[in-house]
């Protein structure tokens, strides 16, 4: 599943993120950080942080 993030994309089942359509390089473990904070992004917390 693809969840659109600003103009990227986090998509779930590939494991990639795509910016305005392009692949952008990420390591594993920056692709799950981003996949743990779009998925708990209503804990308050996660709602500080800015990007």
């Amino acid at each position: 599943m693809a969840q659109q993030i600003g103009s990227a994309t986090l998509d779930l089942e590939r494991g990639t993120l795509r910016r305005d359509g392009e692949i952008v390089a990420i390591r594993p473990k920056t692709f799950d950080l981003l996949a743990f904070l779009h998925a708990n992004s209503d804990i308050k917390a996660v709602k500080k942080l800015h990007f």
